[in-house]
């Protein structure tokens, strides 16, 4: 079976280090990508645009990882990534356009007021909050929902960056949404897409958080070993003033 998620080498080609050299600015919304475009342009791509273009999502969306279709497509490392996460412009941008790639995949938030004149058999509710819930509209799903389309490897994608950029609450969301895609049609498990989906859901702490849960674990473990040495030592204490 042809297996377009296959995961190519992360090593970036030679041709695209100056796309990746271009990618900050490109990211903070003052530069563009190699044909010219900014990122507000792209957000702005109708849906047509966005179905049929294949060189936008590489730039939107940057990953670690060497895209196998698009040679000249940027490539960032996490030090770079970590570096541009803390840029305001750079991280409205990712939210915007993940926002702009919902809608394009059939996925719409609405206030409940909303959903309860609107739900019928058109639309599934993903999320129900106190105010506002998130909804398929089913006509869009089927569209693209298929196995092998080229839509779920761009899922991947946005998964892999928002993890990578530390982007937690939207990539909460976006899990969210794609363990309701399961639930809509169950077969996607089957399919080789969710095995990286399931391994870019798993969201990785940020340096400083992963090193404060360390610590914790650290001084736990050093907590239970003192525990045992007090119990040690009472037992002792005890031996020594009743015997056996």
């Amino acid at each position: 079976m042809f297996s377009f998620f296959r995961k190519p080498k992360t090593k970036p080609n030679t041709e695209n280090k100056n796309e990746t050299a271009n990618l900050e600015s490109f990211l903070i919304g003052t530069g563009t990508d190699r044909h010219g475009r900014t990122y507000n342009q792209i957000i702005r791509y109708n849906d047509l645009q966005l179905e049929s273009d294949h060189s936008y999502i590489q730039w939107v969306f940057p990953t670690e990882t060497q895209s196998k279709y698009n040679a000249l497509a940027p490539v960032i490392s996490r030090e770079q990534a970590k570096k541009l996460a803390d840029i305001g412009l750079v991280k409205e941008n990712l939210h915007r356009m993940f926002m702009r790639m919902l809608l394009f995949y059939g996925v719409q938030l609405m206030s409940n007021i909303e959903l309860e004149e609107k739900e019928d058999d058109t639309i599934v509710v993903v999320t129900k909050g106190r105010r506002t819930s998130w909804v398929f509209h089913k006509a869009r799903i089927e569209e693209w929902l298929q196995n092998e389309n080229h839509n779920l490897l761009r899922i991947s994608r946005i998964l892999e960056c928002l993890r990578l950029f530390e982007r937690e609450t939207d990539h909460k969301l976006l899990c969210k949404i794609v363990n309701s895609l399961a639930e809509y049609k169950p077969e996607i498990k089957t399919w080789l897409c969710w095995e990286y989906w399931t391994d870019y859901m798993v969201y990785e702490k940020p340096e400083t958080e992963r090193a404060a849960v360390e610590m914790g674990e650290r001084l736990r473990k050093m907590s239970d070993n003192q525990k045992v040495m007090d119990n040690l030592a009472t037992e002792r204490r005890n031996h020594d003033v009743f015997g056996n």
